[in-house]
């Protein structure tokens, strides 16, 4: 019956790719919701980041794409290591947001984000780099705290409980059991912003914020 089920949603995740954005959001609203009872909360603190935000969270799934563009219903911009695009699961993870796939051992990858943050978009990078981690350019929260810095726009830390569980986890076997539909919580926590005397060596500002997201995450 879950095998029926886990391929049930995956054809309806193909065919639903080719409704207006809007519907599928409704879309995944309903079917996520049932089949995961999601509870988000702190959903009221999205408006005062503002349209230009960073949003990071606890990458444990590749769901969790999924989830933030489906529950915090906004356009979000995401960045993506070129390399995973081969892979299914992340197409259809990825259709509710507007993919920027970049190259995690370029230095342009910061700038891309930096330049889409400074045009006022709400931009989204994972915790690991661009989605999966590594000693790329892009180390765990130190990426993310540069792109905000330089794009001067707060970051929106967002915690993602239960997809570690799923189908979809990144860390199966090694950090988390399997459990067919487990409840799914998405806490939207308060904006992190970042303000340092201009004086202040700018990979001092990176060190700090790095230590600062990484403490509101981990807690």
């Amino acid at each position: 019956v879950v095998v029926f089920a886990i391929l049930n949603l995956f054809v309806s995740l193909y065919f639903v790719r080719l409704l207006p954005i809007e519907q599928r959001r409704r879309f995944f609203k309903k079917v996520l919701g049932r089949l995961f009872r999601v509870k988000v909360y702190g959903l009221e603190r999205m408006p005062k980041a503002g349209e230009r935000c960073l949003i990071v969270c606890n990458h444990t799934s590749y769901m969790d794409v999924l989830l933030i563009s489906t529950f915090i219903d906004r356009p979000i911009v995401f960045s993506i290591n070129n390399r995973l695009l081969e892979k299914t699961i992340v197409k259809f993870m990825t259709n509710l947001v507007d993919l920027r796939p970049l190259d995690p051992t370029s230095p342009f990858a910061v700038k891309t984000m930096v330049n889409e943050l400074k045009q006022n978009k709400t931009c989204m990078i994972f915790n690991g780099g661009l989605l999966e981690g590594g000693n790329t350019r892009l180390k765990i929260y130190e990426g993310s705290a540069m792109m905000a810095l330089k794009g001067n726009a707060p970051i929106v830390p967002i915690r993602i409980d239960g997809a570690a569980h799923t189908f979809g986890s990144r860390v199966l076997g090694k950090k988390a059991w399997f459990k067919a539909f487990p409840q799914i919580t998405i806490t939207v926590m308060p904006p992190v912003e970042f303000k340092y005397p201009q004086t202040m060596p700018a990979r001092e500002q990176r060190m700090r914020s790095s230590g600062k997201l990484y403490d509101v995450i981990s807690n």
